[in-house]
């Protein structure tokens, strides 16, 4: 289908909702569906979201249906909740209890667009900014290496302080205003602003102002994120030794530019830096870090247009596991099997040497600073070692493959058992979706995750019955219909049949 040359071009997303009873409990027959399909056709009927697929089992609801991406979902389903809650206790009087358990599953699986690409709906918020007569621009971010000199590296270090500073201050005083508005309901407040501090605080006006004005913009995205969810966490003051070290500016008329292997930022001008990869489009904004080891990188975020890609034919289903990292099954029946690296077990005796070391020296001298630092470096490793692999297997398979099925894994629930926590923590399954999801975007490949529940290693591939329950030491079994299966195959096997 070609793409729409119409300039105001609208993105539909389908989203994927699991209403899932309170307890479990076998609630859900065809009446009670019927009624509840009834209620979210009313009231998304308000919402301007379209209805695809309705389908339960007597302790859930799958629901598949289409809307805007600027409708609020949130308001939509806490006003379904409560009113399918409230009218089916009031119909049927069996119900008494709670319906809807409080934290729903719910998923936003794809986003047709209008060449019927598919990407995620946080990924459409944030890379695809606008449509312009058929041509979609996306903000992607480049990373560079920095190599400031002495000066210059004092200068980003006084600004990663400064920012942390206004930061704290500023959410110091509105805590402060939150405390006396319970005093006083009715007295106007006004929240503080960066340039309030810099007639007291002199230093502020020696680094980039718009570093301080977007330290005010990340307070008040914390508060919008903790009132959108809770569990979030409360904003918290910014440590000088266990938070990130950055800041952001914005390009305004040229004061980012990059000229002769040098960036050039505002305050400071031009730096040193190792641009591996060229890149085309208007730069918006660069962000400045540190690492724990003293190296410099820069992060410049580029509007650009989206590059054509490539088609592929095949599909591929892909079971993660900690014995071997991926299992992958392509629509060929070829099955294949990723070692896990294991970067950290095998590092695992330099790290306790360093750790050991850096534990015998006095606190606050630079034999301990030295310590830390040669303790920092063999992390870091260990970071790029896992960074590396999971780039280049993630690499491989959008390259190869259109349809791309992975299972959900919770690793924070997983970790909880401390005898495999470790390896959880070392093998990194959810970095390694993130990289599919963004390179999906990016390559126009379509990224299907299966529902949580969905039981790949206890259903035969083959006839399909789904069997008891196996331990993890089970690694092969026999199938009543007589299949005998590999316990990761199978389940890739079937994860790949949902691509279908």
């Amino acid at each position: 289908m070609k793409m729409d040359t119409n300039k105001h071009l609208v993105f539909l997303l389908n989203y994927h909702l699991v209403l899932v009873v309170k307890y479990r409990r076998k609630v859900i027959d065809d009446v009670i569906s019927a009624f509840a399909r009834q209620t979210f056709e009313r009231i998304g009927a308000s919402y301007h979201i379209t209805l695809n697929e309705w389908n339960h089992d007597g302790d859930h609801i799958h629901v598949l249906f289409k809307a805007h991406p600027n409708t609020e979902m949130s308001k939509f389903l806490n006003a379904y909740k409560s009113a399918s809650s409230r009218l089916i206790k009031r119909d049927f009087p069996h119900v008494k209890k709670q319906l809807w358990k409080m934290e729903r599953n719910v998923l936003v699986s794809k986003l047709l667009s209008g060449d019927d690409r598919r990407c995620d709906k946080r990924r459409h918020q944030t890379l695809y900014r606008k449509t312009r007569e058929g041509v979609i621009t996306l903000l992607k971010a480049y990373k560079f290496r920095l190599y400031p000199m002495k000066s210059q590296q004092e200068y980003f270090m006084k600004t990663f302080g400064c920012v942390r500073f206004v930061y704290n201050k500023m959410l110091e005083e509105r805590i402060r205003l939150y405390e006396d508005s319970k005093l006083n309901p009715g007295a106007k407040q006004k929240l503080p602003t960066p340039a309030k501090y810099k007639p007291e605080f002199a230093f502020l006006k020696d680094v980039d102002s718009l570093s301080l004005a977007n330290a005010q913009m990340d307070l008040n995205r914390a508060y919008q994120n903790f009132f959108r969810d809770q569990s979030v966490g409360f904003p918290k003051f910014k440590s000088k030794h266990n938070d990130r070290s950055s800041y952001t500016t914005n390009n305004l008329k040229g004061s980012i530019r990059i000229e002769d292997n040098k960036v050039k930022l505002p305050k400071i001008g031009f730096v040193k830096l190792k641009q591996h990869r060229p890149f085309v489009g208007v730069i918006k904004s660069a962000t400045v870090s540190m690492t724990k080891t003293r190296k410099f990188f820069i992060s410049i975020l580029v509007d650009q247009t989206e590059a054509r890609w490539v088609p592929a034919k095949n599909k591929v289903g892909i079971d993660l596991g900690l014995e071997h990292f991926a299992i992958l099954t392509n629509d060929e029946w070829v099955s294949e099997k990723v070692a896990n690296p294991r970067f950290l077990r095998k590092s695992e005796e330099k790290i306790k040497k360093a750790q050991r070391a850096l534990s015998r020296k006095k606190k606050g001298s630079k034999n301990r600073d030295k310590a830390r630092r040669i303790l920092a470096k063999k992390h870091e490793k260990i970071a790029h070692q896992r960074q590396d692999f999971l780039h280049k297997l993630s690499k491989r398979i959008v390259d190869d493959n259109q349809v791309i099925v992975v299972e959900t894994l919770k690793s924070k629930n997983m970790m909880k058992n401390h005898k495999i926590a470790k390896s959880i923590g070392d093998v990194s399954w959810y970095e390694f979706i993130r990289q599919l999801e963004y390179k999906c975007t990016f390559y126009g490949r379509t990224l299907i995750k299966a529902d949580q529940w969905y039981a790949s290693t206890q259903i035969c591939s083959s006839c399909g019955v789904k069997g008891e329950k196996k331990t993890l030491d089970v690694r092969e079994w026999a199938c009543t219909c007589g299949a005998r299966h590999d316990r990761d195959i199978n389940a890739s096997i079937n994860l790949l049949l949902l691509a279908d």
